[in-house]
């Protein structure tokens, strides 16, 4: 009884913080689309009088927090816009040459008689005017003299009208950027205006203004519709055509707004992020996304001299390193953009660095990213780019800044209070310096794993593009960055609209599993024998649904590093698996040959159904596992100098094509025995940046003591030469080898082979934008416990060797992520088996499971890949600043 009562009261709590966090915000212009759920939606009606000319040459324009919309009046003069929330708007008219009035305040709903009709005026043509004035919208009412007629042009042998403005002209002259209404849509006064304050915050070449126009022309056009990254870029001739979907624009300037409380100013920096791609050409102009970061965020990726600043961390050159891919770069730059402007520059960081692809830093091999705050840099690996959520590699990029306001900005006494707020401690036993008394109030297992640097890093990430995870894991944590690293700002993340849905529950599962209470550990096996290992754990709880477990899982290590992952199910009085419960087992086999002595847990991580999760370190519960091997092994294979060998294999028939292959091999020094599933790794890279190492297990020929691993090369593969950068081996007793092959002095040079290939794929799966659907009903209706069968429709297809997978991510309101995995049926053939570009509509159907948290959910985002390894990320997030007074 009084778990649910713990239950009822949280879910008030959140209910009241969500209403806080964007889905109801008083706003002085709005309370945005996002209320309409709530309020109900309203109609807002009007009336232009005076115009002399069409009336499809009237713009009415109505903005607020969240909006930007125009409409068009009718033969009399009447305009209308639907579904609206209530709140305040600012509505104003804009004519070629009539004067308007500024803005106008207006309300949704419309309470009493209908509006005064806003009036134009028509002015001479002659002598020529020209008027701007500050108003209640961000881009302030304009009005000139008719004769300033539009300039029609000849753009690539089309004949264009642009638009007619005063942002419109400034954007061609400094930029030559020409704006062109199409049959989607037309610029607006409002628009242009956006557009040109955004392009002026990017570091970029412009026109010399004492000088002929010396920029190549391009022609923009807006669209209703979405476009990947809000922008497309059509280069096939010669001036680009640039196509802007009107959804970057909503949020693009700062709106006044009061959130929790307080008073500030509201944007977001979509439409930013879609320029960054047109200035950079999609991350692929070095000198042009080399100017953003030295001017704006006072870092570089162009590396003079590796192995000086290298130095004091790895020690190694240039050989081991390479230029970022384009969307890395685009990535890097608008997350960049994310901080506060006060921090878009950092003490102590100067650089960015990319280690080659398909090969680990030889401190941290199974690092994605690292911080080198003393040196000056970070460090970033492919893995870091390669996760099933964009917004993790978000997340990593934030996380591994926010190190050096750690080790430069931040003083003694913030430290301090936020160690103090985590629970933290100084502990000499634990690798890392550091323990903590928390076990629930982090917003990931990474952040409880070392020390108050770490959480404080994950933190910030989790503030700016994850916040309600942040809130719901621990409220003070979240003032804390909020009021003393953030000086009061905060960050929103909205969805798309049209991807979300809602989720119904009287009793949601908020409560965290319980702690361990029992561990009971059985070892089988002689002394020679390989061991069977059994654990199992009990849990603290009075309430098997709510403070159980659906999983627990642990790294156990021996006393040399070697080490076994450890998952634990939950089971019922039979011992048989059930979906969550209270009592947990785990088995794993460990070969005679491991390490012998006793293996120690690092941090042991309890998660329900629902996404809650607990962590516990491995001296918060007892624990005791002692190997008996005689026979243990604690040396790692080696590899033989000068083996390795990259050859042509086999040609092969695969379901009725001939596949060609290449096999890479190399001798290993190992005392024992190799692990017997996939001993052997090797990467090998082709030499176009756009793709990643091509990554393959292989087999051990004990004959030879041989490594060898084949790489199938259909005809979509590249035509490249390709070459063996990095392999790695493991053996029987879970000891790690490996060697690199570059450039760099004391590696191997590579062995590399060139291969040609009939129809090479180097474009990711292409996803419909604006033909995607999801909807949700839950299972009991009448008394809804939040378990909701949730469907959601896509359209995708391939240029050439076809879709094969998907990962989309739910995200509920607690900001918790819920990965489902988008089984394609083919997905186990090397080829398509029909014609890949053609549209195929999947539907992915997944059921939340009970307790889920009610309140609305959305899509965040969705990763997909083809059969040649491209793959591609589609956020459907907005991430909203808020800036205080």
């Amino acid at each position: 009884m009084g778990a649910r009562t713990d239950c009822f009261s949280r879910f008030f709590l959140r209910m009241h913080v969500v209403r806080l966090s964007g889905v109801v915000v008083w706003v002085l212009a709005l309370s945005g689309p996002a209320a309409a759920a709530d309020q109900g939606t309203d109609s807002l009606t009007g009336q232009v009088v005076g115009y002399r000319g069409v009336w499809q040459d009237v713009e009415v324009m109505l903005t607020a927090k969240g909006v930007l919309r125009v409409a068009t009046p009718d033969s009399l003069g009447h305009f209308r816009f639907d579904g609206l929330a209530a709140g305040t708007y600012a509505v104003k008219v804009y004519a070629e040459g009539h004067r308007a009035t500024p803005a106008r305040m207006v309300d949704v709903p419309q309470w009493g008689d209908r509006l005064d009709p806003f009036d134009l005026t028509p002015i001479p043509a002659d002598p020529f005017v020209f008027h701007w004035e500050e108003d209640q919208s961000t881009a302030g009412t304009e009005y000139s003299a008719a004769v300033n007629r539009p300039h029609v042009i000849e753009f690539e042998g089309e004949t264009v009208t642009l638009a007619d403005n005063s942002s419109a002209n400034v954007l061609a002259h400094d930029y030559n950027m020409l704006l062109v209404d199409s049959d989607e849509a037309s610029w607006s006064q409002e628009h242009a205006w956006r557009l040109l304050t955004t392009m002026r915050s990017i570091p970029q070449e412009t026109r010399d203004p004492y000088g002929a126009q010396s920029l190549a022309a391009s022609q923009w056009l807006l669209t209703p519709r979405y476009l990947e990254g809000d922008i497309e870029l059509r280069t096939d001739g010669p001036s680009p055509v640039v196509l802007v979907s009107e959804a970057a624009f909503v949020n693009a300037t700062p709106r006044i707004a009061t959130v929790d409380g307080r008073r500030g100013v509201w944007f977001s920096k979509r439409l930013h992020h879609a320029l960054v791609r047109y200035v950079t050409d999609n991350g692929r102009d070095v000198d042009a996304y080399e100017r953003i970061f030295e001017e704006r965020y006072g870092v570089t990726t162009e590396i003079r001299d590796y192995a000086a600043l290298t130095q004091w961390t790895t020690g190694e050159g240039a050989g081991r390193f390479q230029r970022f891919h384009a969307e890395e770069i685009i990535t890097l730059l608008n997350m960049l953009e994310e901080f506060p402007s006060g921090m878009h520059t950092t003490p102590g960081l100067t650089h960015l660095v990319r280690r080659l692809d398909g090969t680990p830093n030889p401190l941290s091999p199974l690092a994605p990213a690292i911080a080198w705050t003393q040196a000056g840099y970070i460090e970033f690996m492919d893995i870091a780019f390669l996760s099933s959520a964009i917004d993790g590699i978000h997340r990593l990029i934030i996380h591994e800044k926010a190190h050096f306001l750690w080790a430069h900005v931040f003083d003694q006494r913030t430290r301090d209070d936020w160690a103090r707020l985590g629970g933290w401690y100084e502990d000499p036993g634990q690798p890392s310096g550091w323990s903590t008394t928390s076990t629930t109030e982090f917003v990931s297992a990474y952040a409880h794993l070392s020390n108050p640097n770490e959480d404080m890093a994950e933190s910030i990430a989790y503030f700016i593009i994850t916040p309600d995870k942040l809130r719901s894991r621990s409220v003070a944590k979240y003032e804390f960055v909020r009021d003393r690293i953030m000086q009061g700002d905060l960050y929103l993340s909205r969805f798309r609209e049209d991807l979300t849905f809602q989720v119904y529950n009287l009793f949601p599962d908020y409560v965290f599993p319980g702690r361990v209470r029992r561990v009971d550990i059985t070892v089988t096996g002689g002394a020679e024998q390989d061991k069977e290992i059994r654990v199992e754990i009990e849990l603290h709880a009075l309430d098997r649904d709510l403070e159980g477990a659906a999983w627990a899982g642990t790294r156990v290590f021996s006393s040399v590093g070697t080490f076994f992952d450890l998952t634990l199910f939950p089971v019922d009085g039979n011992g048989r698996r059930i979906e969550q419960g209270t009592v947990l087992v785990g088995t794993i086999r460990l070969s005679r040959y491991s390490k012998a002595g006793y293996w120690v847990p690092g941090q042991l991580k309890l998660g329900d159904r629902v996404g809650n999760e607990r962590y516990q370190r491995g001296d918060d519960f007892g624990w005791k596992l002692y190997i008996d091997n005689p026979l243990e092994d604690w040396t790692p294979p080696e590899y033989v100098p000068a083996t390795a060998r990259l050859d042509r294999g086999p040609e092969g028939v695969v379901e009725g094509r001939v596949v060609q292959s290449i096999e890479a091999s190399w001798e290993v020094s190992e005392d024992n025995l190799m692990r017997e599933s996939w001993p052997c790794h090797a990467s090998i890279n082709d030499e176009i940046l756009s793709t990643y190492a091509l990554g393959e297990y292989g087999r051990f020929e004990p004959d030879g003591n041989l490594c060898r691993v084949r790489f199938l090369m259909p005809d979509y593969r590249p035509s490249s030469t390709y070459s063996l950068n990095f392999v790695d081996m493991v053996d029987r007793a879970s000891n790690w080898g490996a060697a690199w092959f570059t450039s760099e002095p004391g590696d191997e040079d590579p062995q590399r082979i060139r291969v040609r290939t009939a129809n090479p794929d180097t474009e990711p799966p292409e996803l419909d934008l604006n033909r995607m659907s999801i909807d949700a009903e839950p299972t009991n209706p009448e008394q809804p416990n939040g378990e909701t069968i949730v469907r959601f429709t896509f359209r995708v297809r391939d240029n050439i060797s076809g879709y094969m997978s998907g990962a989309v991510v739910f995200l509920d309101p607690q900001g918790i992520e819920h990965f489902v995995y988008v089984r394609y049926a083919d997905r186990h053939l090397l080829f398509p088996r029909g014609d890949p570009t053609r549209w195929e509509e999947l539907t992915v159907v997944h059921v939340l499971p009970p307790g889920s948290a009610p309140g609305t959910w959305g899509v965040s985002n969705l990763r997909l890949a083809d059969r040649a390894q491209n793959f591609v990320h589609h956020d459907f997030t907005e991430v909203i600043h808020f800036t205080v007074e």
